[in-house]
């Protein structure tokens, strides 16, 4: 090759590692096992080399496009999707797969024009079907014989493998939280919409303590819907010493709602929010002690279950929920009274 401008193919890398042209082949392809070290030493010499593959010819001899569908509801508007692309092309990269990424806008017909495109006319291999929050979903009939996970969503009719945030661990860290800061009397700014991330975060607060049903609002998933719960709890004399929101964004209102009243976080009123969305959690002054949510972890727990039954369609479908942490900022203290 000294002296010439001819690309490179798999027989000069072959002769200047001393394995045959079928070794080179399955190191850079990975279809078929290759000693490490052998691997290793191959793909040394195609980076000397400057070799670039064939990835139209890879892809025709694994019957594979080596792309996968995103397809997301409200991927432009939601603040932590990016975090499960992230970790969704994480591990695509690893696998030299490309995402194509797809914005139905919560749109049921855009939704099924999407994935005629992908299907038919991008020829996805498999795909990763992504809500913005927990939901309950039916997978659209276009996706039964193709590999597909779910994030952030379940099909129970169908068993789909699926990704979700433990919801119930969720309620459980903010309360325990606050229990141990000397709070007994926390209300929920919930929301209205009826999900399992709903339903598991009410249940641990219901489980922790025995409060009056006044002391649960539920309200839009807005800054706006948590203007109305302050409105709600802030109003009686018998007012919560510490609100567990929903969300970061419901969070905010009712930090607007205790201001607008005359009370101070922490001082008044400790407040705990779910998701730890930087642009609202950091911001809020005093800083929001919230719940993040692990977006990019189950992003690319998506693509590895992916990835696993698209290699071998005989792969166990597997269901599994993420733990979440506690992001201690400064809206909690022990109460005053």
């Amino acid at each position: 090759m000294s002296g010439s401008s001819a690309r490179p193919d798999i027989r000069d890398i072959a002769a200047a590692a001393g394995v045959s042209p079928t070794t080179v082949s399955h190191a850079i392809s990975g279809a078929r096992p290759v000693k490490e070290s052998t691997r290793e030493r191959v793909l040394d010499v195609a980076r000397a080399m400057g070799y670039v593959p064939n990835r139209a010819a890879i892809a025709l001899r694994r019957n594979r496009t080596g792309v996968v569908g995103f397809v997301g509801d409200r991927i432009s508007s939601t603040p932590h999707a990016g975090r499960v692309l992230l970790g969704a092309q994480d591990q695509a990269r690893e696998r030299d797969t490309v995402l194509m990424v797809v914005e139905s806008e919560a749109d049921p017909e855009l939704e099924r024009q999407q994935l005629q495109m992908l299907l038919e006319r991008g020829g996805v291999d498999g795909v990763i079907y992504a809500r913005m929050s927990h939901e309950v979903v039916a997978v659209p009939d276009r996706l039964l014989n193709v590999p597909t996970v779910l994030v952030h969503a379940t099909d129970p009719d169908r068993g789909y493998s699926s990704v979700v945030p433990d919801e119930r661990q969720i309620g459980r860290i903010a309360l325990k939280h606050l229990t141990a800061l000397g709070h007994r009397e926390i209300a929920m700014a919930s929301t209205v919409d009826d999900t399992p991330a709903r339903a598991g975060r009410e249940l641990e607060w219901r489980r922790a303590f025995d409060a009056p049903e006044a002391q649960l609002v539920r309200v839009p998933s807005t800054a706006v819907g948590g203007r109305e719960a302050a409105a709600a709890l802030f109003s009686g004399t018998e007012m919560p010493t510490a609100v567990f929101c929903f969300n970061d964004q419901i969070a905010m209102g009712v930090y607007q709602g205790a201001a607008a009243r005359g009370l101070r976080v922490p001082d008044d009123v400790s407040i705990v929010g779910v998701d730890d969305l930087e642009i609202i959690a950091a911001g809020l002054d005093p800083g929001l002690t919230t719940v993040a949510l692990p977006h990019f972890q189950m992003g690319a727990w998506a693509m590895s279950a992916l990835a696993a039954e698209m290699d071998d369609d005989k792969t166990g479908r597997t269901h599994a929920e993420f733990p979440c942490a506690l992001v201690i900022r400064d809206s909690t203290a022990p109460p005053r009274r």
